[in-house]
């Protein structure tokens, strides 16, 4: 790490998300700006949520989209998972304002080309760290399949790609069916991309003043170690 790089507190980094109208992730003192999704990456993410909240119905869950923060403690971690899930009662590291997620049992990621190596591989690995995570869920955007990694079965993949095929959630107590997942979502094959590097925000207050009065450019997601678009920020 250079000398240079300046880290950040997470109070600055809630701070800095509550002044600017898009979203940012956080890892150990580094600020990543988020990047936008497809039709077809919209339209699956819909479908998880909706399809969750339809089958824990009743039940005392609280399923979330994409825009709820989940707060990692022991990553000092903020990530925006696609979906969250949990039976019971859900913890906050904000108890007041009920922002950041602590205690998920189930995470989806619908991959797209950009943040398919960081969803299995950086991120996945920072969502472990999640003592509540018993599920994480993978679902592609431009064919079925889904792979359910499971801490019960030392997270090891169960794939499924048929659109009769049910996803099994036994955090909360019910399946996933395919066929809602990707109810009226239109696949397409995915555009090669490039293998790219990512870098953080190093001055927050410059890239707002850029990004957000008078434009500027927004690098997309994912951790260093990942493919993801590099962009001048």
């Amino acid at each position: 790490m250079s000398e240079a790089e300046r880290l950040y507190t997470a109070e600055e980094y809630l701070a800095f998300e509550e002044a600017v109208p898009e979203r940012h992730e956080f890892v150990r003192g580094r600020i990543y700006a988020m990047s936008g999704g497809t039709d077809a990456h919209e339209a699956v993410k819909i479908n998880v949520t909706t399809a969750l909240r339809t089958a824990t119905r009743g039940r005392g869950c609280t399923v979330r989209g994409s825009d709820l923060r989940v707060w990692i403690p022991a990553a000092e971690a903020f990530k925006y998972p696609d979906a969250s899930a949990l039976c019971g009662r859900a913890e906050f590291r904000e108890p007041a304002r009920n922002v950041s997620l602590l205690n998920p049992s189930l995470i989806v990621e619908v991959l797209s080309p950009s943040t398919e190596r960081y969803d299995r591989t950086g991120k996945f690995a920072l969502y472990r760290r999640l003592d509540s995570l018993r599920e994480y869920v993978l679902v592609a955007h431009d064919r079925i399949r889904a792979e359910r990694f499971a801490r019960d079965d030392g997270w090891r993949p169960t794939v499924h790609t048929d659109l009769s095929d049910v996803v099994d959630v036994p955090s909360l107590g019910i399946g996933l069916p395919l066929r809602d997942v990707y109810d009226e979502v239109r696949l397409s094959p995915p555009r090669p991309r490039p293998r790219r590097v990512r870098e953080p925000i190093a001055d927050i207050h410059a890239y707002a003043a850029r990004r957000f009065r008078g434009g500027g450019v927004v690098a997309s997601e994912a951790e260093a170690d990942g493919e993801v678009e590099h962009l001048p920020v």
